[in-house]
């Protein structure tokens, strides 16, 4: 007890203090483990406030890191009083507090911090890290800040952060409160930098596809599993991705420099051919961008929850009619229709046999049958429709690319269809 009032009392007065810090951790580790009563004397002279005063006060950077490292320390080692630790206010203005993370030293010290205390997040106290009252959340802010390191096991570990917090949300205590909270700002700037920086990488690989194809197909995967992960985000992602990506890359169709319209033109087919399975919402918004006799201008990033990309209700209704489930009640007669849709059902056959979103093999007769059940059949034709109608595409502004892009997007949804058959 001597040696623990001897270090306390010099930490309050600022004598050996990356000493005291370390002897002060170790006998709270010491009294979790064996003798309580120095733990509860850790928490009565409140010695991770007197951290944190240090902490605010000084400019020392290796007072710096060893503070960060010993409360990392204490919330890996400390088992039997860890509600108790994390509990403390004092944890939210660790991770808060305005480091200098151009000290690559301090960086990784505060990235293992974050990493050690988003370990500790379980459903039954996520309450403990989410402020109820003013509805912040700042562990899962604050780990996202990392989303565009030069590292990339940083940029990965930033986004393992947000699924092992994003999948205990649901059913939690606070579930309604939180799920407000990730569905508004400042939550949804976490989900604008990363799309953004999907943006920009999509930019980077279609200058140089082989060194950024790996992270590119990275990104995809991450965002294929946001989808799955939080379906209660899938309206926030979609106005997003079509405002950041779709919308402002296709208005560069309309330019006359070849190589921009080129450039432009694979990245949609890469992101179009993404194995995101976005949801019915935005393949319409897709679908109305690409017939629509002109393209709106790009405004802002403003959240619209219902937004599409025109006011014209008839587009909206010919585009919705691609994705209505109704039942085949008519006979196909007409020889070349039945060969072109036996083609095309060939074609999607063999696409859906090798598309890994497929979980176990499903008979070919069993997805002729589900083609037509989805009716398949009237979409394609009005596709076909579509297509030869000159009075739709305007030739000045769209190009064959634009075609392929329509079939791309009525396989998605085709694709999206087959996985949720597959769930049941």
């Amino acid at each position: 007890m001597d040696q623990f009032f001897r270090y306390s009392n010099n930490l309050k007065q600022n004598v050996n203090i990356i000493e005291s810090i370390s002897s002060l951790s170790e006998f709270a580790i010491l009294g979790d483990q064996k003798e309580s009563d120095l733990f509860d004397l850790f928490i009565e002279e409140k010695i991770v406030e007197e951290f944190l005063r240090i902490l605010k006060s000084t400019k020392d950077t290796n007072i710096v890191n060893a503070i960060l490292h010993q409360i990392s320390m204490l919330i890996t080692n400390i088992n039997q009083n860890i509600v108790v630790l994390l509990s403390l206010p004092q944890l939210n203005e660790f991770i808060i507090y305005n480091y200098d993370l151009s000290n690559e030293e301090t960086q990784d010290y505060y990235i293992n911090f974050i990493k050690i205390l988003s370990n500790k997040v379980k459903r039954e106290n996520i309450n403990l890290f989410f402020n109820q009252k003013y509805a912040q959340f700042p562990l899962l802010l604050y780990s996202q800040n990392f989303y565009n390191a030069k590292d990339n096991l940083t940029r990965t570990y930033t986004r393992h952060i947000l699924f092992s917090i994003l999948q205990i949300v649901q059913d939690s205590s606070n579930e309604q409160i939180i799920l407000k909270y990730l569905q508004s700002y400042p939550f949804l700037q976490v989900l604008t930098n990363h799309i953004s920086f999907m943006n920009e990488l999509l930019f980077k690989w279609s200058k140089n596809q082989d060194y950024f194809n790996e992270e590119l197909k990275n990104m995809y995967y991450f965002f294929k599993d946001l989808y799955n992960i939080a379906p209660y985000l899938i309206d926030a992602l979609d106005n997003l991705f079509f405002k950041i990506i779709i919308q402002p890359i296709y208005q560069t169709l309309q330019q006359k420099d070849e190589t921009i319209i080129k450039q432009s033109s694979l990245i949609l087919s890469s992101f179009f051919n993404a194995e995101v399975l976005f949801s019915k919402r935005l393949l319409i918004s897709i679908l109305i961008l690409l017939f629509s006799p002109e393209i709106p201008k790009f405004q802002s990033l403003q959240l619209e929850l219902d937004y599409l990309p025109t006011k014209d209700p008839e587009l909206v209704n010919q585009c919705m009619r691609f994705f209505q489930n109704s039942q085949q009640d008519q006979d196909v007669k007409d020889v070349d229709t039945i060969s072109s849709l036996l083609q095309s059902i060939t074609q999607t056959i063999s696409y859906v046999s090798l598309n890994s979103i497929f979980t176990k093999k499903i008979p070919k007769q069993d997805i002729y049958e589900i083609l037509l059940s989805f009716n398949y059949i009237q979409m394609l034709n009005s596709s076909i429709l579509f297509q030869e109608n000159q009075l739709i595409l305007d030739e000045q502004i769209y190009n064959q690319q634009i075609l392929s892009y329509i079939q791309i997007v009525l396989m998605k949804n085709i694709l999206t269809q087959f996985q949720q058959y597959q769930k049941h």
